[in-house]
Protein backbone atom coordinates (compact mmCIF):
# COMPACT_ATOMS: atom_id res chain seq x y z
CA UNK A 1 0.00 0.00 0.00
CA UNK A 2 1.22 3.45 -1.09
CA UNK A 3 2.48 5.52 1.22
CA UNK A 4 0.81 9.37 1.65
CA UNK A 5 3.68 12.24 1.02
CA UNK A 6 2.61 15.69 2.32
CA UNK A 7 4.39 18.95 0.91
CA UNK A 8 3.55 22.60 0.35
CA UNK A 9 4.37 24.22 -2.71
CA UNK A 10 3.96 28.46 -3.03
CA UNK A 11 3.10 29.57 -6.15
CA UNK A 12 2.25 33.39 -6.67
CA UNK A 13 1.83 33.70 -3.31
CA UNK A 14 -0.94 31.42 -3.24
CA UNK A 15 -0.30 27.91 -0.57
CA UNK A 16 -0.82 24.74 -2.46
CA UNK A 17 -1.32 21.89 0.14
CA UNK A 18 -0.42 18.50 -1.85
CA UNK A 19 -0.95 15.17 -0.65
CA UNK A 20 -0.43 11.44 -2.58
CA UNK A 21 -3.77 9.14 -2.30
CA UNK A 22 -4.54 5.92 -3.19
CA UNK A 23 -7.65 5.44 -5.02
CA UNK A 24 -9.43 3.94 -2.15
CA UNK A 25 -7.78 6.23 1.03
CA UNK A 26 -9.19 8.98 -0.83
CA UNK A 27 -12.62 7.48 -1.88
CA UNK A 28 -12.94 6.60 1.44
CA UNK A 29 -12.23 9.92 3.16
CA UNK A 30 -14.26 12.14 1.17
CA UNK A 31 -17.74 12.56 -0.49
CA UNK A 32 -17.12 13.87 -4.26
CA UNK A 33 -18.75 17.14 -5.86
CA UNK A 34 -18.59 18.12 -9.32
CA UNK A 35 -19.39 21.72 -9.24
CA UNK A 36 -20.95 23.27 -11.81
CA UNK A 37 -18.12 25.22 -13.12
CA UNK A 38 -17.06 21.75 -14.48
CA UNK A 39 -18.12 20.82 -18.06
CA UNK A 40 -20.32 17.70 -18.50
CA UNK A 41 -18.93 14.35 -18.64
CA UNK A 42 -17.62 13.46 -22.51
CA UNK A 43 -15.04 10.60 -21.62
CA UNK A 44 -17.48 8.35 -23.19
CA UNK A 45 -17.74 10.31 -26.31
CA UNK A 46 -16.82 7.38 -29.73
CA UNK A 47 -14.32 9.25 -31.42
CA UNK A 48 -10.20 8.15 -31.86
CA UNK A 49 -8.97 9.73 -29.17
CA UNK A 50 -11.43 9.17 -26.53
CA UNK A 51 -11.24 5.47 -27.01
CA UNK A 52 -6.92 5.57 -27.29
CA UNK A 53 -7.70 7.33 -23.31
CA UNK A 54 -10.15 4.73 -22.73
CA UNK A 55 -7.73 2.05 -24.13
CA UNK A 56 -4.52 3.19 -22.33
CA UNK A 57 -6.24 3.22 -19.25
CA UNK A 58 -6.84 -0.84 -19.38
CA UNK A 59 -3.56 -1.76 -21.00
CA UNK A 60 -1.35 0.53 -18.57
CA UNK A 61 -2.89 -1.22 -15.39
CA UNK A 62 -2.43 -4.43 -17.43
CA UNK A 63 1.35 -3.18 -17.73
CA UNK A 64 1.93 -2.05 -13.98
CA UNK A 65 0.56 -5.32 -12.83
CA UNK A 66 3.06 -6.46 -14.67
CA UNK A 67 5.50 -4.51 -13.33
CA UNK A 68 6.22 -3.10 -16.68
CA UNK A 69 4.93 0.57 -16.08
CA UNK A 70 4.59 3.04 -13.12
CA UNK A 71 0.97 4.11 -12.87
CA UNK A 72 0.26 7.60 -11.85
CA UNK A 73 -3.35 8.87 -12.15
CA UNK A 74 -2.40 12.63 -11.22
CA UNK A 75 -5.68 14.27 -10.93
CA UNK A 76 -5.39 17.27 -9.60
CA UNK A 77 -8.67 18.46 -6.82
CA UNK A 78 -10.14 21.61 -5.56
CA UNK A 79 -11.50 22.69 -1.86
CA UNK A 80 -12.64 20.30 1.02
CA UNK A 81 -15.04 20.99 3.60
CA UNK A 82 -17.32 19.94 6.22
CA UNK A 83 -20.69 19.45 4.49
CA UNK A 84 -23.98 19.89 6.50
CA UNK A 85 -24.09 16.73 7.34
CA UNK A 86 -21.37 16.51 9.11
CA UNK A 87 -19.35 14.39 6.31
CA UNK A 88 -15.79 15.18 4.40
CA UNK A 89 -16.71 16.83 1.13
CA UNK A 90 -14.35 16.99 -1.67
CA UNK A 91 -15.13 19.75 -4.42
CA UNK A 92 -13.51 18.86 -7.51
CA UNK A 93 -11.28 21.06 -9.43
CA UNK A 94 -10.20 18.81 -12.26
CA UNK A 95 -10.06 15.32 -12.38
CA UNK A 96 -13.90 14.93 -13.11
CA UNK A 97 -13.58 12.84 -15.84
CA UNK A 98 -11.27 10.55 -14.38
CA UNK A 99 -13.48 10.00 -11.06
CA UNK A 100 -17.13 9.56 -12.95
CA UNK A 101 -15.30 7.17 -14.92
CA UNK A 102 -13.39 5.45 -12.12
CA UNK A 103 -17.33 5.52 -10.40
CA UNK A 104 -18.69 4.06 -13.72
CA UNK A 105 -16.21 1.02 -13.45
CA UNK A 106 -16.85 0.41 -10.47
CA UNK A 107 -20.60 0.07 -10.38
CA UNK A 108 -19.68 -2.01 -13.53
CA UNK A 109 -17.65 -4.72 -11.19
CA UNK A 110 -20.54 -4.75 -8.45
CA UNK A 111 -23.35 -5.56 -10.41
CA UNK A 112 -21.74 -8.13 -13.05
CA UNK A 113 -18.71 -9.29 -10.80
CA UNK A 114 -20.05 -10.10 -7.57
CA UNK A 115 -17.42 -12.76 -6.84
CA UNK A 116 -14.44 -10.78 -7.01
CA UNK A 117 -11.97 -11.37 -4.63
CA UNK A 118 -14.47 -13.11 -2.78
CA UNK A 119 -11.43 -16.17 -2.23
CA UNK A 120 -8.79 -14.07 -1.10
CA UNK A 121 -7.21 -13.97 2.14
CA UNK A 122 -4.72 -11.19 1.46
CA UNK A 123 -5.30 -8.16 3.50
CA UNK A 124 -5.70 -5.25 1.19
CA UNK A 125 -8.12 -6.76 -1.56
CA UNK A 126 -11.22 -5.31 -2.91
CA UNK A 127 -14.34 -7.05 -2.74
CA UNK A 128 -17.52 -6.64 -3.36
CA UNK A 129 -18.03 -4.89 0.19
CA UNK A 130 -15.44 -2.85 -0.79
CA UNK A 131 -16.77 -1.54 -4.13
CA UNK A 132 -20.29 -0.65 -3.08
CA UNK A 133 -18.57 1.82 -0.27
CA UNK A 134 -16.90 3.36 -3.10
CA UNK A 135 -20.22 4.06 -4.26
CA UNK A 136 -22.48 4.71 -1.90
CA UNK A 137 -21.80 6.34 1.88
CA UNK A 138 -22.71 3.78 4.51
CA UNK A 139 -24.92 2.00 1.98
CA UNK A 140 -27.50 4.88 1.77
CA UNK A 141 -25.76 8.42 0.00
CA UNK A 142 -24.10 8.30 -3.29
CA UNK A 143 -20.34 8.95 -3.03
CA UNK A 144 -20.38 11.05 -6.53
CA UNK A 145 -22.78 13.80 -6.71
CA UNK A 146 -23.01 15.42 -9.72
CA UNK A 147 -24.17 19.11 -10.02
CA UNK A 148 -23.02 20.44 -13.56
CA UNK A 149 -26.33 20.44 -14.25
CA UNK A 150 -29.30 19.76 -11.73
CA UNK A 151 -30.75 16.99 -13.69
CA UNK A 152 -27.60 14.82 -14.48
CA UNK A 153 -27.15 13.53 -10.83
CA UNK A 154 -30.75 12.05 -11.14
CA UNK A 155 -29.82 10.36 -14.90
CA UNK A 156 -26.70 8.89 -13.45
CA UNK A 157 -28.45 7.11 -10.22
CA UNK A 158 -31.35 6.02 -13.20
CA UNK A 159 -28.93 4.97 -15.49
CA UNK A 160 -25.60 3.81 -13.51
CA UNK A 161 -26.58 3.23 -10.02
CA UNK A 162 -29.33 2.21 -9.92
CA UNK A 163 -28.99 -0.07 -13.14
CA UNK A 164 -28.85 -4.19 -12.23
CA UNK A 165 -26.27 -5.17 -14.67
CA UNK A 166 -24.17 -3.87 -18.28
CA UNK A 167 -24.62 -6.84 -19.47
CA UNK A 168 -27.38 -6.50 -21.82
CA UNK A 169 -27.75 -3.13 -22.72
CA UNK A 170 -26.58 -1.40 -25.74
CA UNK A 171 -24.42 0.49 -27.22
CA UNK A 172 -25.61 4.08 -27.58
CA UNK A 173 -25.65 4.94 -31.61
CA UNK A 174 -23.44 7.44 -33.51
CA UNK A 175 -26.12 9.56 -33.58
CA UNK A 176 -27.03 9.74 -29.82
CA UNK A 177 -23.45 9.85 -28.30
CA UNK A 178 -23.02 13.20 -30.54
CA UNK A 179 -25.93 14.74 -28.56
CA UNK A 180 -24.43 17.19 -25.83
CA UNK A 181 -26.84 15.11 -22.77
CA UNK A 182 -24.15 12.46 -21.53
CA UNK A 183 -26.47 9.80 -20.58
CA UNK A 184 -25.45 8.27 -23.76
CA UNK A 185 -21.32 8.74 -22.86
CA UNK A 186 -21.97 7.13 -19.23
CA UNK A 187 -23.66 4.43 -20.91
CA UNK A 188 -20.95 3.83 -23.60
CA UNK A 189 -18.61 4.04 -20.64
CA UNK A 190 -20.14 1.22 -18.62
CA UNK A 191 -20.68 -0.88 -21.76
CA UNK A 192 -16.84 -0.83 -22.89
CA UNK A 193 -16.08 -1.68 -19.41
CA UNK A 194 -18.46 -4.31 -19.12
CA UNK A 195 -16.66 -5.95 -22.27
CA UNK A 196 -13.24 -5.14 -21.44
CA UNK A 197 -13.40 -6.86 -17.93
CA UNK A 198 -15.33 -9.89 -19.36
CA UNK A 199 -11.72 -10.76 -20.89
CA UNK A 200 -9.57 -11.06 -17.83
CA UNK A 201 -9.90 -14.29 -16.19
CA UNK A 202 -10.72 -14.46 -12.33
CA UNK A 203 -7.18 -14.15 -10.95
CA UNK A 204 -6.65 -11.15 -13.62
CA UNK A 205 -9.84 -9.57 -12.81
CA UNK A 206 -8.64 -9.39 -8.85
CA UNK A 207 -5.25 -8.20 -9.90
CA UNK A 208 -6.71 -5.64 -12.05
CA UNK A 209 -8.90 -3.86 -9.29
CA UNK A 210 -6.32 -4.34 -6.18
CA UNK A 211 -3.95 -2.39 -8.12
CA UNK A 212 -6.98 0.59 -8.68
CA UNK A 213 -7.93 0.38 -5.10
CA UNK A 214 -4.19 0.56 -3.53
CA UNK A 215 -1.14 1.16 -5.92
CA UNK A 216 -2.04 3.63 -8.36
CA UNK A 217 -1.65 7.69 -7.24
CA UNK A 218 -3.93 10.29 -6.89
CA UNK A 219 -2.51 13.66 -6.18
CA UNK A 220 -5.06 16.03 -4.25
CA UNK A 221 -4.14 19.97 -4.47
CA UNK A 222 -5.93 22.07 -1.80
CA UNK A 223 -6.37 25.91 -3.38
CA UNK A 224 -6.21 28.28 -0.43
CA UNK A 225 -8.88 30.88 -2.55
CA UNK A 226 -11.23 30.57 -5.24
CA UNK A 227 -9.64 33.18 -7.95
CA UNK A 228 -6.59 30.87 -7.92
CA UNK A 229 -8.62 27.77 -8.09
CA UNK A 230 -10.41 29.15 -11.40
CA UNK A 231 -6.65 30.17 -12.76
CA UNK A 232 -5.39 26.70 -11.94
CA UNK A 233 -8.52 24.68 -13.44
CA UNK A 234 -7.85 26.87 -16.93
CA UNK A 235 -4.54 26.27 -16.99
CA UNK A 236 -4.29 22.50 -15.61
CA UNK A 237 -7.18 21.11 -17.46
CA UNK A 238 -5.60 20.56 -20.93
CA UNK A 239 -3.78 17.34 -19.55
CA UNK A 240 -6.72 15.54 -20.17
CA UNK A 241 -9.05 16.39 -23.03
CA UNK A 242 -9.02 19.65 -24.44
CA UNK A 243 -11.33 22.45 -23.03
CA UNK A 244 -13.65 23.65 -25.68
CA UNK A 245 -14.08 27.74 -25.51
CA UNK A 246 -16.94 27.80 -23.82
CA UNK A 247 -15.47 25.46 -21.26
CA UNK A 248 -12.97 28.06 -20.52
CA UNK A 249 -15.61 31.19 -21.12
CA UNK A 250 -17.64 29.39 -18.55
CA UNK A 251 -15.00 28.72 -15.60
CA UNK A 252 -13.82 32.46 -15.90
CA UNK A 253 -17.00 34.18 -15.35
CA UNK A 254 -18.08 31.73 -12.57
CA UNK A 255 -14.46 32.83 -11.22
CA UNK A 256 -15.82 36.32 -11.71
CA UNK A 257 -19.18 35.53 -9.70
CA UNK A 258 -17.02 34.16 -6.93
CA UNK A 259 -15.01 36.89 -6.57
CA UNK A 260 -17.93 40.17 -7.06
CA UNK A 261 -20.02 37.64 -4.65
CA UNK A 262 -17.24 38.11 -1.83
CA UNK A 263 -16.48 41.53 -2.03
CA UNK A 264 -20.00 42.34 -1.93
CA UNK A 265 -20.56 40.58 1.21
CA UNK A 266 -17.49 41.76 2.44
CA UNK A 267 -17.91 45.55 1.73
CA UNK A 268 -21.52 45.25 2.77
CA UNK A 269 -20.10 43.66 6.17
CA UNK A 270 -17.65 46.49 6.63
CA UNK A 271 -20.37 49.79 6.16
CA UNK A 272 -22.91 47.89 8.59
CA UNK A 273 -19.54 47.95 11.38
Amino acid sequence: MLKVRVKVKIMNNTVLDEETYSFWKLINKYNITIPMIQRDYVQGKEDKRINEIREKLINNIKLAIQGEKLLDFDFIYGSTKINEDNEEELSLLDGQQRITTLMILMNVLVKDFPEINKNSDEIFVADKDKIQNCILFQGRKNRLQLQTDPKYDSIFNDLIINCESFAEIDEPTKKELKLDAPQYKYINSAVFFYKKLSELNETELDEFVNYIFYSTNIIKIECTNQSFAIKLFQVLNDRGLELSPSDIVKSYIIGKVFVTAYFTVSYCSLRSQ
